[in-house]
């Protein structure tokens, strides 16, 4: 069973001294290159949530933790990646993507001549073609279930792992399973070619370069020459040779994890602006590189991260001065006591910077159309009278009021406010009927369905003091419309979403890694939606969906047909009541005055996304 990630999983202003900033997004720093040289001896202290647990983040227990994606964007340049608008980018100075044709799709990848890895070996299709093995799930054995391996502690899987098994845990799902074929390489091995099993509309999404093809071969096959390894590697996924794969499998699912005995730092192979020249207990020392050659340039020679897993201790930390730059949630955070503080403390601190932008994640409401623990919401009506009481625009300026003027609720479900079909989708959908609380029409529709009292029980972080005043501002407002609000709050919370019989409403905030079309499958098919967690289920939209895959399917898929499918779709979620979105989360870093330049990105990774912008002060 093939544990994957889809695009659209997830989980989760005012300057110093409360000056109003207007909140905008920002330019993703892998598509804007900085030209500041690197300062001699300068260095950033900068402190984190999460451990550095692997340094491939494509893997299962890789993409568990933030602060992989976050290094491994500060290493490694990407092919394409988000600007302002936010629109897709390519970096031409590292690749050059060509769509050769819509039928079959194919897509060509020509690395540039002087791409090179941290350690000298030259970037070729080899690393292309390991990527595609290790993330197109075509070469594994057919059949295979790998749950009974995996540890969920220790985030792996264990030595029982059969030694004969091809098998990568890659990024199943994401598009690359359509691409069922070896890829052609060029003669010159600097190009690859994908050729999809039929049209994907988020194809520039789906493939990008992973971890270093010869460093794999080397670990996995013991061999000692890079350009031997790389052959290896090449013949194993040319040839079909389980006997080499199997290992090569084995080696690129766990041998870049860091939390199993001595660090290797020869794992460490990269092509981006940084590497990682230092791994101590949880914490990472990265280096300017002094082989890059790309448009990254950074501006620190250091980068010094540390874990400190507690919002205020790093709020403390950065106004006693031991660390420079921290991420404080919007809203407060704190110990999860409910009593914040963190960021507001940074807010009021003088030599301290608070810069926001909006984040990829929005924080969302879900109901249990079906399978809920008291089974109320079975009823649309009931559902429909639940979210007439929802105190949106409350909610909205309790989380983000400290760092965001006028905080608005999100109105859609599918499009992110600011983006162009936004406004248009949102005077079609209905969202307006949610404004406000409507206590008048809650009671009604409460009437015409026949139930007093209903009893709601809502699941949520119960350590987050965020989510306890969400829960509290709909519990009471709903209270006087006649539901029974009870409290599923727990610090395990992720343990319990989507398990039938356990809860009937769900608070969480889902991240989107990208602005793919295929997120919105993921939330709302009946079927297969990795994010559907609510059992929602719709002819209409699976029509939809369907519909959009089909315009794909003729090369139409940049057509404003697409835009007028999702809007229909998201008028259908919400005349379906199965929930609503609350408001667009806020990415927040605070600096010292020690540092300039440092602004959050919009799509993970947020903070060391944007790492060689930020520059020494002075």
């Amino acid at each position: 069973m093939r544990t994957s990630r889809s695009a659209g999983s997830g989980s989760e202003r005012r300057g110093r001294s409360g000056i109003p900033i207007a909140l905008s997004v920002v330019v993703a720093v892998l598509a804007a290159g900085c030209t500041t040289s690197v300062v001699d001896g300068s260095e950033v202290d900068v402190a984190v949530t999460n451990p550095f647990t692997s340094y491939n983040r494509e893997t299962s227990a890789g993409g568990a933790s933030s602060l992989n994606a976050e290094i491994v964007a500060a290493t490694n340049e990407r092919f394409v990646s988000y600007d302002d608008t936010p629109e897709l980018v390519d970096d031409d100075s590292f690749v050059t993507i060509e769509l050769e044709s819509d039928d079959p799709l194919r897509v060509s990848y020509t690395l540039d001549d002087g791409a090179e890895w941290s350690d000298g070996v030259p970037i070729d299709a080899t690393d292309l073609l390991l990527s595609w093995a290790a993330n197109s799930g075509a070469l594994d054995d057919d059949d295979f279930d790998d749950t009974p391996y995996f540890d969920e502690d220790a985030a792996g899987y264990t030595d029982d792992f059969p030694r004969d098994v091809v098998f990568f845990d890659g990024s199943a799902a994401g598009g690359l399973d359509l691409v069922t074929t070896v890829p052609e390489v060029s003669d010159d091995g600097r190009a690859i070619t994908l050729e999809y099993d039929h049209y994907f509309v988020d194809w520039r999404l789906a493939f990008d370069i992973g971890v270093p093809a010869h460093v794999v071969a080397m670990n996995a096959l013991d061999i000692d020459d890079p350009s031997e390894a790389k052959s290896a590697v090449r013949d194993a996924i040319v040839d079909d040779d389980r006997r080499a794969l199997a290992p090569l499998s084995r080696f690129w699912n766990s041998g870049f994890a860091i939390d199993r005995g001595p660090v290797d730092a020869s794992l460490f192979v990269g092509s981006g602006p940084y590497t990682v020249t230092a791994v101590t207990d949880g914490g990472v020392e990265l280096t300017a590189s002094e082989t890059y050659t790309g448009e990254r340039t950074p501006a620190f020679e250091r980068v010094t991260i540390s874990v400190v897993a507690d919002a205020d201790a790093a709020a403390t930390a950065l106004l006693e001065g031991e660390v420079d730059v921290i991420a404080p949630e919007a809203g407060g955070g704190g110990s999860g006591d409910g009593s914040g503080g963190a960021l507001e403390r940074l807010l009021a601190a003088d030599g301290v910077t608070v810069t926001a932008a909006p984040d990829g994640s929005y924080e969302r409401l879900d109901l249990m159309v079906d399978r809920g623990l008291s089974g109320v919401f079975d009823d649309p009506l009931v559902r429909r009278a639940f979210l007439h009481t929802v105190p949106r625009a409350e909610i909205a300026e309790t989380a983000l009021g400290a760092v965001v003027d006028d905080p608005l609720p999100r109105d859609s479900h599918v499009f992110i406010p600011g983006s162009d079909a936004y406004d248009d989708a949102v005077g079609e959908n209905d969202s307006a009927a949610y404004a406000e609380p409507d206590l008048a029409a809650a009671r009604a529709l409460l009437r015409r369905a026949d139930v007093d009292e209903p009893e709601v029980c809502v699941l949520y972080d119960a350590r987050d003091s965020v989510r306890v005043a969400e829960f509290e501002l709909i519990r009471d407002s709903a209270a006087r419309a006649g539901f029974e609000v009870t409290d599923c709050g727990r610090g395990d919370w992720q343990n319990l979403l989507g398990v039938p019989r356990r809860y009937d409403a769900a608070i969480y905030a889902l991240r989107s890694t990208t602005l793919a079309t295929s997120a919105v499958a993921a939330s709302f098919a009946s079927s297969g939606g990795v994010n559907n967690t609510n059992f929602f289920a719709s002819d209409a939209v699976d029509g939809d969906l369907a519909e959009l895959e089909e315009l794909g399917a003729t090369g139409e898929a940049e057509d404003a047909g697409v835009r007028e499918i999702l809007t229909r779709i998201d008028r259908a979620v919400w005349n379906a009541a199965a929930g609503m979105p609350l408001y667009q989360r806020a990415a927040v870093l605070a600096t010292s005055d020690r540092v300039t330049g440092a602004e959050p990105m919009p799509f993970s990774p947020n903070g060391l996304g944007g790492v060689t912008g930020w520059r020494p002060a002075g």
